[in-house]
C-alpha cells in the first residue's frame, strides 16, 4: 500500500528571539486578509487626522490604531503576540506594524513559492 503524508498549512517565523506559528488555514488566510485591510485603513486615517484636533480626538485615535494593531497581531502571529513585541519595540505602534506586514509579505513569498514548487513537479511529471 502506497502511503501519503499530510503536511500541515503552518509556517513558523521569528521575530526578535521570539518563535511564531502562524496558521495558513484557508479560513485564517481570509480573516489575515480582512485584518490587514483594516489595519492599512486605520493607518491611513491616521495620517489623514488634523492637527487641529484636540488633545482627547488625539489620543482616541492612537487608542483605536493600537487596537486594531493589536487584535491583527495577535490574530496572525498568536493571542499574546502583541504583549510579547509591543515592548521590545519601544512602544511603537509604527514599529509593530511595519513588522507585522513584513511578515504578512514573507508568508505569501513562501506560499506563492511553495505553489509554483508543487505546479513545477506536476507539470514534470505529466510531459512523461
Amino acid at each position: 500500500m502506497k502511503k501519503f503524508s499530510l503536511d500541515k498549512a503552518i509556517e513558523k517565523v521569528e521575530i526578535d528571539g521570539e518563535v511564531f506559528e502562524i496558521d495558513l488555514s484557508d479560513n485564517k488566510r481570509k480573516e489575515y486578509q480582512l485584518e490587514g485591510y483594516k489595519l492599512q485603513k486605520k493607518a491611513q486615517e491616521f495620517e489623514k487626522l488634523s492637527d487641529d484636533l484636540t488633545e482627547e480626538q488625539q489620543q482616541k485615535a492612537l487608542d483605536d490604531i493600537k487596537e486594531v494593531t493589536k487584535n491583527v497581531t495577535d490574530k496572525v502571529l498568536g493571542e499574546g503576540a502583541f504583549d510579547k513585541l509591543y515592548p521590545k519595540t519601544n512602544y511603537s505602534i509604527v514599529v509593530i506594524a511595519d513588522v507585522l506586514f513584513q511578515v504578512i509579505d514573507y508568508v505569501r513569498e513562501k506560499e506563492k513559492e511553495r505553489f509554483e514548487q508543487k505546479k513545477a513537479k506536476y507539470i514534470k511529471k505529466k510531459k512523461r
